[in-house]
């Protein structure tokens, strides 16, 4: 056996292999002559083989369309012990008794019309010769323990008479290039040696089947220390965003007393006057502007005296309640009583 086309797992869907000498039909003369049919799998859609290995036949129409396809109006050959597999590679005879014409499904088994040369005759008439084994190409599935088990039948690539139904599997060199360079190319993608051998490429094929499984367990079921219901994640997200909410307005609601307080207190010490207020909080609201413009006010001078913002206007004022509020009942002549006067009232807009 040897892998042809693809491969399963994560490297590809299925290995390719060529099988000889799996089945052995017996050859049933007709009159004592060689029969114009003969039978090359038993109906499917399971097939066994003598050494208990498996493949499955499950659209033989399918098979014998792909075999007559592949062939391209050539005889495909019947010949003796396989020599087209084992001798014929290494430029050795492989001569032909028989020759396929055509295949067809009958009561679902594959048989196939053939042509018998004179001495493909005589060894089926003279009975030197009772079996008859295919070769064919199948897909390739790797088992449960990562032995390889054989998949669909793909096509019919010959068959050969035998007398020993001994399962053999030898390697064959393909239409469409060789299997075994084929199969070097298979170890490199495995990150194997390309002389590395079957064994160490379908050890790693059972690595990657045990990665696999293991990856689909852990999806199923994946661990609590690392892994958490989506549900669970999203409840928690959402209270953590709500809390970094609430702690922010805190934050900032603080802040903004804090604020308060500091100005308050600059504007009575003459520090702050109205105008310039809004400004001092800007920069307070910036990252570490408060603790910027205490420094600031700590070492500033006042600008007047005391603002009188909050509580009656100090002594000595003229009745003014502030240095602003004098400066401008000077520039148009007026005392602190016409500004009582004409100032708006509190609740105007």
């Amino acid at each position: 056996m040897a892998p042809s086309r693809a491969m399963p797992i994560a490297l590809a869907a299925a290995l390719a292999a060529t099988a000889a000498r799996a089945f052995c039909a017996e050859i049933r003369l007709e009159g004592g002559r060689a029969p114009e049919w003969v039978q090359l799998f038993p109906a499917g859609p399971q097939l066994k083989a003598s050494d208990g290995r498996r493949w499955r036949l499950s659209d033989p129409e399918a098979v014998a369309r792909r075999s007559d396809e592949r062939r391209g109006g050539r005889d495909l050959p019947i010949d003796w012990e396989h020599a087209q597999d084992r001798r014929a590679p290494m430029g050795e005879r492989a001569d032909a008794s028989a020759w396929i014409k055509e295949f067809a499904v009958r009561d679902g088994a594959l048989a196939a019309r053939v042509e018998w040369t004179e001495a493909g005759r005589a060894s089926v008439e003279g009975r030197s010769y009772r079996y008859i084994s295919p070769s064919f190409v199948h897909a390739v599935e790797i088992g449960p323990r990562g032995n390889l088990d054989g998949g669909d039948v793909t096509y019919v690539a010959g068959a050969g008479l035998v007398n020993r139904p001994a399962f053999d599997m030898p390697a064959l060199a393909g239409e469409e290039g060789s299997v075994n360079e084929f199969l070097k190319k298979v170890l490199e993608a495995l990150g194997l040696a390309g002389d590395a051998g079957e064994d160490k490429a379908l050890a790693a094929l059972a690595a990657l089947k045990t990665e696999r499984d293991e990856a689909r367990s852990q999806a199923a079921d994946p661990p609590a220390d690392k892994f958490v219901p989506r549900e669970m994640y999203s409840s928690a997200l959402a209270r953590a965003t709500a809390a970094e909410s609430e702690l922010a307005e805190r934050a900032q609601a603080s802040l903004e007393g804090e604020i308060k307080r500091e100005l308050d207190a600059a504007q009575e010490a003459g520090k702050v006057t109205p105008a310039t207020r809004s400004w001092f909080e800007s920069q307070c609201r910036k990252d570490g502007g408060l603790e910027e413009v205490r420094k600031l006010l700590a070492i500033a001078p006042a600008t007047g005296g005391p603002s009188g913002v909050t509580g009656s206007p100090p002594e000595g004022s003229g009745g003014f309640a502030s240095a602003e509020e004098r400066s401008i009942a000077g520039i148009f002549g007026r005392d602190a009583k016409f500004l009582d006067e004409h100032a708006p009232s509190q609740g105007a807009s």
